[in-house]
């Protein structure tokens, strides 16, 4: 006689947002989260991954709420986002980023990279050996043993703050020129990103092919190419987080053809070997 057996439930968690009373409560997963809350407009809107999973109007939330459950997570807030938060990363091993308001960072039990914001923070890495960045002098912090406090801004008293959290003009004039001076070539086009993905500055060398820049949809696709390896670069440039060299190069290998990397917007053949963009 046949038999069917049910087999155990497959959905895969997701992450909610909702808001009650002005507060925007955020839940992850046990998995691994990546959440991302910025402003948008007059909008507040939340990604779960590359996922929008909420977009509402940002006066109609007073105060934000996240928990990441267990895994290990990334929850970024913006810092065009004022309205205070409150961020628990859980178990795992955590990157938190707070916003433009006041901040609460608790990590949870593993090592954690807790970034501070613009306004007042309190940090708690709560277990493990945390890596503690963008310390103001006025923040609180309860320090585990195995903590180490990074970018603090040491006040002077003699004189004004010598520590910048942040790039300056000058800053990224030099690390385009470091860059340029590290080739032996003048072809390249340089991009410096900072570590939510927005373009600081960009460098087109004298050698760079003049049909190139002289037509504004392919420089632009020239570009967007430099961006996106300075965004990788960026976004793996975490010191809390347990990856090595050899592994951010196994994670970045692409699956696509060195036809589609060599695509470029503005080839009209469809015969050509250079395929164009979709």
């Amino acid at each position: 006689m046949l038999r069917c057996d049910e087999l155990e439930a497959r959905e895969v968690p997701a992450v909610t947002a909702s808001v009650a009373a002005g507060t925007l409560t955020i839940a992850g997963t046990p998995g691994n989260d990546r959440i991302r809350v910025y402003q948008d407009g007059g909008s507040l809107v939340v990604l779960s991954g590359t996922e929008q999973i909420l977009n509402m109007p940002s006066a109609a939330v007073s105060n934000i709420v996240i928990a990441g459950g267990d895994g290990n997570d990334s929850l970024i807030v913006a810092n065009n986002v004022t309205q205070p938060v409150q961020i628990d990363g859980g178990n795992g091993q955590n990157k938190l980023v707070a916003g433009g308001g006041n901040a609460v960072l608790v990590g949870g039990t593993g090592n954690d990279a807790l970034f501070g914001g613009l306004a007042n923070n309190s940090f708690d890495a709560d277990g493990g050996s945390n890596a503690l960045f963008k310390v103001q002098p006025t923040d609180v912090v309860f320090p585990n043993p195995g903590d180490r406090i990074l970018n603090e801004i040491q006040a002077d008293p003699t004189g004004p703050d010598q520590a910048s959290i942040q790039l300056t003009p000058a800053d990224v004039s030099a690390l385009l020129a470091r860059a340029a001076a590290a080739s032996a070539s003048d072809d390249a086009i340089i991009a410096v990103t900072d570590r939510d993905g927005r373009i600081l500055g960009v460098r087109v060398e004298s050698g760079v092919d003049p049909a190139i820049i002289a037509n504004a949809q392919s420089l632009t696709f020239a570009v967007d190419g430099a961006a996106a390896l300075a965004r990788t670069g960026g976004y793996f440039a975490n010191g809390g987080a347990p990856l090595t060299s050899r592994a951010v190069q196994f994670l970045s290998q692409s699956t696509i053809t060195q036809r589609e990397v060599d695509s470029s917007p503005d080839v009209g053949d469809p015969n050509s070997n250079r395929l164009r963009a979709g």
